[in-house]
């Protein structure tokens, strides 16, 4: 059996995707599986009161959601929740500064190649009102993704969370409830779709318009831990040739454990999941990398889902969508061509990583290295990188932007401006 799992935490203005890929080869499903092949008990976890956990509060970051764990007896820490995970993560050094015993090893890897995953056993992963204890997860480091999203990232939460509760994500309150599978019952009006799981990560149906074409209708997987709205597999868009119908697209590309991936970003007409329509979504175009299991169409992520209440219930292989206040919200991508990133561990400081040729940013003199101290006057330590890049993301918006540039510090006048 091969399980993969993909995390992928995307910012950097749209230009650079992260993509986490983690791959586990079995030689068959052992006894006390489930067939996504990872272990579960019968009594691995527990409620502080009654069969419910209300009121989680998270964070909600360009369609990633982090909310505040404990593992074992600590302080609270930061995790990103992923319906990708097939294990949860915890990151190497934060690990180890938690005192947690390394029992063995788990080569986790991607497409270029693999990392050694530290494995730890008997860990309990507590939130406000629950708890999963007696798990194995994984420990890598995940240094790269915290600076990439430009906040602190302990670890990953994911299938473990999924598959003992029935997970309900309220994106325009930032509440997230957990209910007792056993007994719950939907009572309200969204849209039921049906989900399937397999290696340890869902999807659902979908259909996805181009010009020229009726619609494609595929198996998507449903990743909360993706910020894009829809990336297609390569496989995908070459058997239909996608990228001779969907106009301008730009060049992106990113890493992740393993190797590159390569895309373009453009948009394709529609995007719709049960009667829900999204009009001209920014798309990934996958050149080079996967983002799914084979068969699967692509990955329906963060920034559509923000767009809902959603509840995953796996144990009835259901997933439901209540529009909220978001539904209506266009989806737009960077405007200014400058890729930036925010260094630990203060992440304070926002830097230039890239800059896109012929974009406003490099008409405007931005260069690579660059760090922005000020925006319009503001000092840029009291934005964070994710506020930023929302920020660039407004047609012919103008920003005064302070640059420090060695021991130089300039003005720079950058005018925003579509590029899809």
């Amino acid at each position: 059996m091969r399980l993969r799992s993909s995390i992928a935490l995307t910012g950097i203005a749209g230009l650079l995707v992260l993509a986490f890929w983690m791959q586990l080869s079995c030689s068959a499903q052992q006894p006390g599986t489930d067939n996504s092949g990872v272990q579960k008990g019968q009594s691995d976890y527990r409620f502080t009161s009654g069969n419910s956990a209300l009121r989680i509060p998270f964070e909600e970051d360009d369609g990633h959601i982090f909310l505040q764990v404990r593992i074992n007896d600590s302080a609270p820490l930061w995790f990103a929740l992923d319906t990708g995970a097939i294990r949860s993560v915890i990151d190497k050094r934060r690990a180890q500064a938690l005192g947690l015993r390394f029992e063995g090893s788990q080569q986790v890897g991607g497409a270029g190649g693999t990392e050694e995953a530290a494995i730890i056993k008997g860990t309990s992963i507590k939130l406000p009102g629950a708890e999963l204890y007696n798990q194995t997860v994984w420990s890598l480091p995940l240094e790269a993704l915290s600076v990439a999203n430009g906040r602190e990232m302990a670890g990953i939460i994911g299938y473990e969370l999924f598959s003992h509760f029935v997970v309900e994500i309220d994106y325009a309150t930032r509440y997230i409830n957990l209910y007792e599978p056993q007994g719950y019952q939907y009572r309200g009006s969204g849209e039921i779709i049906p989900i399937g799981l397999q290696a340890g990560e869902i999807y659902a149906p979908a259909k996805v318009t181009v010009p020229g074409h009726d619609a494609f209708e595929g198996q998507f997987v449903i990743d909360t831990g993706g910020s894009g709205t829809l990336l297609l597999a390569r496989s995908f868009v070459e058997e239909h040739r996608l990228l001779e119908s969907v106009g301008q697209t730009i060049q992106a590309r990113g890493g992740g454990v393993g190797g590159e991936i390569q895309m373009a970003l453009g948009r394709v007409k529609s995007l719709q999941v049960g009667r829900f329509v999204i009009d001209n979504p920014v798309t990934g175009f996958i050149k080079v990398g996967k983002i799914a299991e084979p068969g699967k169409t692509g990955n329906i992520g963060g920034r559509f889902l923000r767009r809902f209440r959603v509840i995953f219930d796996y144990s009835r292989r259901q997933m439901i969508l209540e529009p909220n206040t978001h539904f209506l919200e266009t989806d737009e991508m960077d405007m200014s061509g400058a890729a930036l990133m925010s260094e630990a561990p203060a992440f304070t400081v926002i830097r230039v990583v890239r800059v896109r040729p012929d974009s406003p940013a490099a008409k405007a003199g931005l260069q690579q290295q660059d760090e922005i101290i000020t925006v319009d006057g503001q000092p840029a330590t009291s934005l964070n990188v994710s506020k930023l890049r929302r920020m660039f993301r407004v047609e012919g918006r103008e920003y005064l932007l302070g640059v420090k540039r060695g021991e130089k510090t300039l003005e720079i006048k950058i005018k925003l401006r579509r590029s899809i």
